[in-house]
This record gives C-alpha cells, structure tokens and sequence, in this order.
C-alpha cells in the first residue's frame, strides 16, 4: 500500500494499519518528496491527479522495472492516461474483473453478482463508462487482455 493512503486517507484506521504493518500482512511504501518518485508525484498531481494515485504511479516508475510493476487499476480516466504514459498497465474495474477471472482469483458468477449494480444506469459508482452488459463488456475487455500479453 502506499504512504498517502495509509497515513492521510485512512488516517482513522491507524491501529489496524499498525497491527498488519506489525504482523507482516501490510507494506506501506513511502515516496519521499525530494526524491525522482517525489518529483513525479508533484507533477502528476499538478496535471490532476489524485495525490494517492499519483504516489502509485510515481513509485512503480521511479522503484521498479517495467517487467515487475503492478497493475494500476482506477476508476479516474485521468490517472489511467498518466498510468499508461508511464509503461503501467492501467485498467478500470472492470479491466480489473477480467484479470482476476482469468487468473482464477474470482468466480465469473462472483464477478457478474458483485456487478450487476452497473446494469442500473442511475447506479454509476465505478461502472465504466463503455459498459453496456457484463456479458459485452467482458467480452471486450477479454480481447484487450489476450492482445496485451500477446495471446
């Protein structure tokens, strides 16, 4: 996890985050200001990027290799667009929904129930904003993926 997040945003859960800091179940991974990763965070957030997302993108640049970076999944357009230009893998929720059902880490009957919010259009907290059924939009998803990494 990173540093913002854990110490400002979850600041009222600070004995939980201490006691899986202290059992070893929690990284908390600070950039540090006048740091390469520090520069880029304050730059990406002067273009608009939340300040947690930001730190995100900055450390995987700045503390690991392009082969060994996470997926940086996030429902803000903009962070996905600075993510990319930065070599990250950057998906929606939904991106997200189809790497973990294809790495068989979620049911796809767990993952059409967790989302079937999204088929109400007044319901728009994390829907993407493509989507038009699960079925459709997996589907498309599906065959980003398999182009991604060469399938």
């Amino acid at each position: 996890m990173m540093g913002y997040p854990a110490h400002v945003e979850l600041n009222p859960l600070q004995q939980e985050i201490l006691t899986l800091r202290a059992r070893g179940k929690l990284v908390v991974h600070d950039v540090v200001k006048k740091s390469p990763a520090g520069e880029l965070m304050k730059k990406l957030v002067k273009r608009g990027v939340d300040k947690g997302e930001a730190e995100a993108i900055a450390w995987a640049v700045e503390t690991l290799a392009p082969a060994d970076r996470p997926l940086f999944i996030s429902v803000d357009f903009n962070a996905r667009r600075h993510a990319a230009e930065h070599q990250l893998v950057a998906l929606d929720l939904m991106g997200a929904i189809v790497e973990w059902v294809e790495d068989g880490l979620l049911t796809r009957a767990r993952a059409v129930e967790l989302t079937v919010i999204w088929d109400d259009r007044a319901q728009e907290r994390g829907r993407p904003s493509d989507y038009i059924t699960f079925d459709h939009t997996y589907a498309q998803r599906l065959v980003a993926r398999k182009k991604r990494l060469g399938m």
